[in-house]
């Protein structure tokens, strides 16, 4: 008897969190930069990976941004002015995006010829690198990787020769001293699980919805041509486009018999819709997100008014406010940098404002109030 097996290759599970990675090329023998506490690229692939993931991040981003802030005269032009032609809440979301999915987010401050701050930039997480000063303890400096060449910066504050100046935030991890990860990294594995199951489904609706099979021979042995022809053969059904195609087989051996046994259970019995809702709930969990502002309903919830109410305002205390003084912590460092002794405060959402209805508490208030909330952050 003879068996050719047919399966799908499949990468395998590397680490991600706690992956330990030698510097780039354009690094190795120049600076002694820190390793990360995770490969960022692979997070942000991950997170772009599950829609209701990315829509907390940006939620959440958008909320702790608010909808205006406080501050006075000469603080708002120096803002409005510094960052290029937008306005600045827009470049303060972005920042807050980068806080939110990688745990770190970049500012790069540029000077003009007179030492005062004249321009500001929002530099994409994952292309940076922190250098430990000599003492070992907090950054000395940064590198932007994004071609072969890196590009240094000047922690905020310390300037050296003409290079420009980084204010750097990132959300504590006990793993790393110099790096942050964002506060949902409990559910990464999580993420990679979502992942691994959409990569499942797609390569077995680009294999013609044709499981794992094991070709079996009985009565004899494949020739080597028969051989290479059944794998061409098997290999040129798969795809879309070769979907409902009959394959013919004949055999030239006497009293022999060909069966094709399946490798995989039937996609019946792999339970993905409950995998689905449980990963997808775990990770607008971690999020602390009402499930409602995800597009998600709960079973056995019948979305009153109160109960929104309720949710809304533990979202904004207990999420919400916490980002928000951390956002302006960050403002505020630069208004530092720039001799601006000013205070800055964002404005939040008015959840009492949203909340104002009666008690009737039907499902068509919580429409109501959540439309209200996204009109608001829009």
């Amino acid at each position: 008897m003879n068996t050719i097996i047919e399966n799908i290759p499949s990468p395998r599970l590397e680490p991600v969190l706690k992956a330990k990675r030698s510097q780039p090329p354009a690094l190795e023998g120049r600076f002694e930069y820190a390793d990360p506490p995770a490969d960022f690229n692979r997070v942000l692939e991950l997170s772009l990976s599950n829609a209701y993931h990315w829509r907390c991040i940006d939620l959440i981003s958008d909320a702790a941004v608010g909808v205006g802030y406080e501050t006075d005269g000469k603080a708002r032009a120096f803002l409005e002015e510094i960052s290029q032609g937008e306005p600045f809440l827009d470049l303060l979301k972005r920042f807050a995006v980068d806080l939110e999915w990688s745990g770190n987010a970049y500012l790069e401050v540029a000077r003009d010829a007179r030492g005062r701050v004249a321009e500001l930039y929002n530099v994409h997480a994952q292309t940076m690198w922190i250098a430990p000063d000599e003492a070992g303890n907090r950054p000395g400096g940064y590198a932007q990787i994004v071609a072969e060449t890196p590009v240094p910066f000047s922690p905020l504050g310390r300037p050296r020769g003409d290079r420009n100046e980084m204010l750097h935030a990132r959300t504590f991890t006990p793993l790393s001293s110099f790096y942050g990860l964002p506060r949902w990294i409990a559910v990464l594995d999580t993420l990679r699980l979502d992942q691994e199951k959409k990569t499942f489904l797609a390569s077995f609706f680009h294999n013609s919805a044709v499981p794992d099979l094991a070709v079996v021979l009985e009565g004899a042995e494949f020739d080597k041509a028969t051989e290479e022809a059944l794998r061409r053969a098997l290999t040129e059904m798969k795809g879309a486009n070769n979907a409902h195609r009959t394959l013919l087989m004949s055999i030239p051996f006497d009293n022999a018999k060909i069966r094709f046994e399946k490798l995989t259970a039937d996609l019946k019995d792999l339970h993905f819709k409950e995998l689905s809702e449980s990963t997808d709930s775990e990770i607008i969990a971690a999020h602390g997100v009402p499930p409602r502002l995800v597009g998600m309903m709960t079973p056995g919830q019948l979305g009153g008014g109160g109960e929104v109410t309720g949710q809304l305002e533990l979202f904004m205390e207990t999420v919400i406010k916490p980002r928000m003084r951390f956002l302006e912590g960050q403002v505020q460092r630069l208004l530092r940098a720039a001799d601006i002794g000013a205070d800055f405060k964002l404005t939040p959402i008015d959840v009492g404002a949203l909340t104002a209805e009666d008690e009737a508490g039907t499902p068509s208030v919580s429409q109501k109030i959540l439309k209200s909330l996204e009109a608001q952050l829009s």
